[in-house]
């Protein structure tokens, strides 16, 4: 199966969140994207992915949910935000600075055009090459994608951001969403240890993993801590 010019699916299969059984909101104009925004959103504005859809769409179609959330935590580990993750997005007036225009010749979207990044704006053999690679990337195996990704950060999604960027400044770029992938995996490695030792106890104590977050129902956590770090398992 070839890549398919289809805005859904490449949002809903780049917006997996990898790890987490979950997604992001395939609604983009839902409250939990807006307000998540690091550039802010001001009412009235239309919302654009600093990543386009449309490309990375090709590293993550024909590929398992387990197989994209592989490619998408690399992206992430690369600085790229993807898919509906809220710090893909900015908001822009439609005229002056988002949508190509004949009034406004700068907008994002004509930045994009300029860069070569824009396939509607494409014809001829110029279109034809374009697909050809979406098409070539769509139709590759995982590893190949993950090999690909260095360069599509470098020569595509980073120049696209910048474009974005140049009009909120306030938006993520690479360095920023590289941080912000290393506090996630901390944030991760922390709740899989706290994980960990509750459930050691829940096992050596008489009291339930629900019980052992509750510290009405038993001992507080710091003290079921304190106690299992003192068992063999943890020793």
């Amino acid at each position: 199966m070839g890549y398919a010019f289809d805005r859904g699916k490449n949002i809903r299969q780049a917006s997996f969140m990898p790890g987490q059984n979950s997604s992001y909101n395939f609604e983009y104009k839902s409250p939990t994207i807006r307000d998540n925004m690091p550039s802010g959103y001001k009412e009235g504005e239309q919302m654009h992915h600093l990543v386009p859809a449309e490309l990375f769409g090709a590293f993550v179609q024909n590929l398992s949910r387990q197989e994209a959330e592989i490619v998408i935590n690399r992206a992430n580990e690369l600085g790229i935000r993807v898919g509906n993750d809220p710090a893909n997005f900015i908001g822009l007036d439609k005229l002056t600075e988002h949508l190509r225009n004949d009034k406004y010749s700068g907008t994002v979207h004509s930045q994009l055009d300029d860069m070569g990044l824009e396939s509607t704006e494409l014809s001829g053999e110029q279109r034809a090459q374009f697909r050809g690679l979406l098409n070539k990337i769509a139709t590759s195996d995982v590893q190949t994608r993950l090999d690909a990704l260095p360069d599509f950060v470098t020569y595509i999604a980073e120049p696209a951001i910048e474009a974005g960027r140049s009009f909120r400044p306030q938006a993520q770029g690479v360095s920023q969403n590289k941080a912000q992938y290393q506090r996630e995996i901390a944030e991760e490695a922390a709740r899989e240890l706290k994980q960990h030792y509750m459930e050691l106890g829940a096992g050596d104590l008489p009291l339930t993993v629900d019980n052992a977050q509750n510290k009405k129902g038993g001992k507080a956590l710091t003290q079921l801590l304190a106690g299992i770090r003192n068992t063999d398992k943890i020793l």
